[in-house]
């Protein structure tokens, strides 16, 4: 009676082991699928932030183009207003030296 007994307590103790090793292996598990998770988040955040960089350097290339296009225009109209006031000055003296 004694050696089942003690073959009884050994096989619970094993098996006692064997739960803690698999408790320790799927806490190991655990530890690991987290660390990639946080890795995966951190890179995805990584691009998220190199994206939201490339847009604002994106908006700001814009704006400037915008800024250099309205710059041109405005010089262009002034051309074209000084053009048309020396074209009336002119019309204007022609008609002047017509009419002496």
């Amino acid at each position: 009676m004694r050696d089942k007994e003690k073959e009884l307590k050994l096989k619970e103790e094993e098996q006692s082991r064997k739960d803690i090793d698999l408790k320790v292996r799927e806490e190991e598990q655990k530890s690991i699928e987290l660390k990639e998770k946080r890795k995966e988040r951190k890179a995805l955040k990584l691009i998220r932030e190199k994206n939201e960089k490339e847009r604002q350097l994106e908006n700001i290339r814009i704006k400037g183009w915008e800024e250099k296009f309205d710059i041109e225009k405005k010089a262009k109209e002034q051309e074209e207003i000084m053009r048309e006031r020396k074209l009336r000055h002119r019309e204007l003296e022609q008609i002047r030296k017509l009419e002496e």
